[in-house]
């Protein structure tokens, strides 16, 4: 008996171990989603810089424009960039996330601007339906116009270990670094072919980790053309 109740002690914890359990009851999850239907002149899925721009845009032009911002706060990537930056079109030169906040905030009064925090878009359907999801709620929108500003993302470069702990594209660093104040290790290598290699190196060097080296894929030729382009 003894043996016998060791071994269904041991097949539960491989059980566990291997991922084989049982299902949750489903009404644990909770009730189910607000649905909240919107129709806008223009919805603007991206909140980051052209997000803006589109939208501020827009509403100057008397249009009703929905902003969907996949983070907390629109600005996008210029949230957590520490340097000066230039944005002659939006009459804005201050550091970077100075510059987000302040765009964010003009647009954000605008008359007929409505931001939804915390909602990415996630699917553009038949008929001219957008949904958008966050978190107790569920977004139908049907807009006259759809401008879609959902950025860039990496492409992380495929190399044996790249997977391992610590190894993470530039933008997860700097993220780490200026939006949760977390130092991302003690030392660095940093490779990449655009601009924005430059920028990891710096921030990462305020934030005192030892860059041990910077590798640039790209030629001189093509270093020397690109000077100065990430804003």
């Amino acid at each position: 008996p003894g043996n016998e109740g060791r071994g269904y002690v041991e097949r539960r914890l491989l059980r566990r171990a291997a991922g084989v359990g049982r299902l949750s009851d489903p009404g644990a999850a909770g009730p189910p989603p607000r649905l909240c239907e919107a129709a806008p002149d223009v919805l603007v899925a991206g909140a980051g810089v052209s997000g803006l721009a589109a939208a501020e845009a827009a509403a100057r032009e008397g249009a009703r424009v929905l902003l969907l911002s996949r983070c907390g706060a629109p600005g996008g990537a210029l949230r957590w960039e520490i340097a000066p930056v230039s944005l002659p079109e939006a009459g804005i030169a201050a550091l970077g996330f100075e510059a987000a906040a302040a765009l964010a905030a003009r647009v954000s009064a605008l008359p007929g601007v409505t931001v939804l925090p915390g909602a990415p878009a996630i699917g553009w359907y038949e008929e001219g339906l957008c949904a958008a999801s966050r978190p107790g709620e569920l977004w139908v929108v049907r807009p006259k116009a759809l401008v879609v500003a959902t950025g860039a993302r990496e492409t992380p470069s495929l190399f044996p270990g790249c997977d391992l702990p610590g190894v993470m594209p530039a933008s997860g660093a700097r993220r780490l670094m200026h939006r949760d104040g977390a130092r991302p290790g003690r030392r660095a290598v940093v490779a990449g072919s655009t601009e924005h290699l430059y920028a990891a190196v710096r921030d990462l060097l305020f934030s005192g980790v030892a860059v041990s080296a910077a590798v640039d894929a790209r030629s001189p030729e093509e270093v020397s053309a690109s000077r100065g382009a990430a804003w």
